[in-house]
């Protein structure tokens, strides 16, 4: 799981995007960011496969126009995305995205969803 989430937060870096492992940790809150829970929800020993979703929140206390294109920036670069590392070969795929009310009217939050195959020692 380290490697997927270091591959994670190398391609929300490449792409711009301000990414979190589940909280985050900055010392000063800028937004818009993103943080992400990944879970781990299968896994098969004979051909090494496994697989899990990231869920994702976007935030912004801007414009909710912000978070749409945070999400686009993340559904062109994750539609079909595959790589090998560390010994492995990932393939990430972009679910899909879904509006979350906040009790802060000027809060805005976008949950977005990727779905994560990955197999071991290939």
């Amino acid at each position: 799981m380290q490697t997927i989430l270091k591959v994670i937060a190398e391609e929300m870096a490449k792409i711009g995007v301000d990414y979190y492992d589940m909280i985050n940790t900055s010392g000063t809150v800028t937004y818009p960011y993103i943080t992400g829970e990944f879970t781990q929800s299968e896994y098969d020993f004979e051909d090494g496969h496994n697989r899990g979703d990231l869920l994702m929140d976007a935030w912004n206390r801007g414009s909710r126009l912000d978070l749409v294109k945070i999400n686009d920036k993340i559904k062109d670069h994750f539609r079909d995305f595959r790589t090998t590392k560390d010994g492995m070969t990932i393939h990430i795929s972009y679910m899909g995205a879904v509006p979350i009310r906040t009790n802060d009217d000027s809060l805005k939050r976008l949950q977005i969803n990727l779905d994560i195959h990955w197999w071991e020692g290939v």
